[in-house]
């Protein structure tokens, strides 16, 4: 068995999710959710890490309410999981 392991930082996750917007998500919403993650990533570049993952809960309700309206549900599952695995790698 072959275990593969990458080294993910916070920052790379959260320039994935902003690409991911950026070309996926519909831009009556995307300019909004690209605010807020780009906020996380001001956050990440003065190392505040508290800051960050507080900006990362804000961006998560706001993907939250809208499952089922702007965004599909495989959208938001795709932005949620990478999300935890930026707060993962920043706890």
């Amino acid at each position: 068995m072959v275990i593969t392991v990458y080294d993910v930082n916070a920052e790379d996750l959260v320039a994935e999710s902003i690409n991911y917007i950026v070309f996926q998500i519909d831009t009556t919403i995307h300019n909004n959710l690209t605010l807020k993650l780009k906020a996380v990533a001001d956050s990440l570049e003065i190392a505040n890490a508290v800051a960050a993952i507080n900006k990362l809960h804000a961006f998560e309700n706001s993907v939250e309410a809208q499952r089922g309206k702007k965004l599909s549900q495989e959208q938001v599952d795709k932005l949620i999981s990478t999300l935890q695995r930026s707060n993962m790698s920043l706890a």
